[in-house]
């Protein structure tokens, strides 16, 4: 169902639906809690001074650590929701499960049926926060000393609306899930009411209650022995429920950062955000202005930095044409370049081969000069020995001569 205009939170959810679906899922856990225990039907069990925690065989461990974990959520719930329970609460873990969790509760004990902590599939959506299992057993836990407080009075109201069982279980236990976001910030934008979002919603409505009246009138309120949930609510918070409607609205759409409606404005109210809305329009109009003073000074600025371009663009048409020039001529002399440097190498083969040529005719010449120094040697004592036998023979014939004559 869709409700349009003023959100009716007494209507999120209708009591006769809720009823029959609350026999269903009781039915059905009846049927299901045996089909999921230990194939024995055997429990095992652990406890302390407010907690039992009952298990199949083999699942010990998840038994000390689901116990651990229920201490800590006593510990939290007791800082929003004081209370002192006259029995100890019972715990059924699962191996299997076919959903997260369910509490059975009365003035007179409570039993929560959850899957196992070490389950390591889906959470219905509690895993995004982590720690799903403190979430999901935090959230019954508060079911379970809510509705031990309902049920236990002598006397007054024992419904509430949906979004308040619901919303108070997931604020204590601060299950702020993204989809709750996303789905009120929907609602809020579209200005209707979908029924069934009594989670979403009531999170974010006990959390304003909280807010606004804090936590003792918050539990006065389901420990009230009014009629009606809806008489309690006057009668502890000092509010009607057509009252309580109006300030949550603004409270919520403020949280949200969305405007809240004109259909939610009183009547000064709504001349209020007319002059807000003339003064807005008003300003736009000045900023309309002043944009339409600025585009005319852009356009001015526009045509000049255009003709600048222009020239700037004819200006970088002959550069390129140098450039085309500088780089046509520059390889050119790159060509030129690379001939000399290859001539060079060539002359510089050839430089050392002279140098190499020359140092053999240099070699060469050393020898012959030996060669020429030695035969000098030769020559002159050949000469010294031939004129000195030359020179003996003339004497001894000198001598046969002189004999002769004589």
């Amino acid at each position: 169902m869709v409700t349009r205009s003023r959100m009716n939170i007494g209507k999120l959810i209708f009591p006769k639906v809720v009823a029959v679906c609350y026999i269903i899922l009781f039915i059905f856990i009846l049927v299901k809690i045996p089909l999921v225990s230990g194939e024995s039907g055997e429990w095992l069990s652990i406890e302390d001074e407010y907690f039992i925690v009952k298990y199949p065989p083999g699942y010990e461990g998840d038994a000390k650590e689901a116990l651990r974990v229920a201490r800590i959520v006593r510990e939290i719930t007791m800082k929003k929701y004081p209370h002192k329970l006259p029995f100890k609460v019972e715990i059924m873990i699962y191996p299997n499960l076919p959903y997260p969790a369910v509490v059975y509760a009365s003035s007179t004990g409570a039993t929560i049926h959850i899957r196992c902590p070490s389950w390591k599939g889906r959470w219905g959506g509690y895993e995004q926060l982590g720690d799903p299992f403190r979430r999901v057993l935090n959230h019954e836990y508060v079911h379970a000393v809510f509705y031990y407080d309902l049920y236990s009075k002598p006397r007054g109201y024992k419904e509430v609306p949906g979004w308040f069982s619901q919303g108070i279980a997931e604020y204590i236990s601060e299950n702020y899930l993204p989809i709750y976001v996303k789905r009120v910030r929907e609602i809020l934008q579209s200005g209707f009411l979908i029924a069934g979002h009594e989670y979403a919603l009531g999170l974010f409505i006990v959390e304003y209650m909280y807010e606004k009246f804090g936590g003792e009138k918050v539990i006065s309120l389901i420990k009230s022995r009014a009629p009606t949930f809806w008489d309690a609510m006057e009668e502890t918070l000092g509010i009607t429920p057509s009252e309580f409607q109006k300030e949550f609205i603004k409270w919520i759409y403020d949280k949200f950062g969305i405007p809240l409606p004109l259909e939610y404005l009183e009547e000064d109210e709504l001349v209020e955000r007319y002059k807000e809305l003339q003064q807005a329009f008003t300003n736009l109009e000045e900023e309309h202005n002043k944009l339409l003073m600025n585009f005319t000074d852009l356009k001015v600025k526009h045509e000049v930095l255009r003709s600048i371009y222009s020239k700037l663009s004819k200006k970088y048409e002959k550069l390129s044409a140098d450039y085309s020039k500088l780089e046509t001529t520059y390889e050119t002399l790159n060509d030129t370049y690379h001939n000399l440097l290859a001539h060079y190498k060539s002359l510089n083969v050839s430089y050392n081969n002279l140098k190499e040529s020359y140092q053999s005719l240099k070699t060469m010449y050393h020898r012959l000069e030996v060669s020429y120094s030695l035969l000098m040697y030769i020559l002159a004592a050949t000469i010294v020995t031939f004129v000195t036998t030359i020179m003996y023979l003339m004497k001894n014939r000198l001598k046969a001569f002189v004999k002769h004559v004589i």
